[in-house]
C-alpha cells in the first residue's frame, strides 16, 4: 500500500491524508518498482483524502508506502530481505494517535 493523490499511482510527495493505495505488488526481489503500482499490477482498493484538518503521517520506515507478505509479516520495499516495523501518527481534533505495525504484521493502537 502507498500514499497516492490520484488513486492510480503512488507518490513521495505529502502525507497519507491525501490518500492511498492498496494494490497487488509483483515484485518481491530487491529491484527497481518494488512499492510503486507498475502496469499490469491491479488495485485492489483506493482511499481518498482526508477532510477536515487531519493528518496521517509515517515514520521513515512507512514514510511513503508499507508492504504485507501472504504470511501477514509486513516487509522492506528498500530492503526486501527484511521485515519492518513501522508508526502512523493521525492527528485530528488536536488528538494524536499512533498506529503501530510490527513485523510480524500486528497492529497496535496507542
Amino acid at each position: 500500500m502507498c500514499k497516492s493523490a490520484n488513486g492510480t499511482a503512488c507518490t513521495t510527495s505529502g502525507g497519507w491524508q491525501q490518500g492511498w493505495i492498496v494494490f497487488v505488488d509483483s515484485k518481491t526481489e530487491d529491484v527497481p518498482g518494488i512499492g510503486l503500482v507498475e502496469v499490469g499490477e491491479s488495485i485492489l482498493r483506493v482511499f481518498d483524502e482526508f477532510s477536515g484538518g487531519v493528518t496521517l503521517s509515517g515514520n521513515t520506515n512507512v514514510e511513503n508506502h508499507i508492504s504485507f507478505l501472504p504470511t501477514g509479516f509486513t516487509q522492506r520495499t528498500d530492503n526486501p530481505s527484511q521485515f519492518s516495523n513501522g508508526t502512523f501518527t493521525l492527528t485530528s481534533g488536536g488528538k494524536t494517535t499512533s498506529i503501530v505495525f510490527n513485523r510480524m504484521g500486528r497492529v497496535l493502537v496507542q
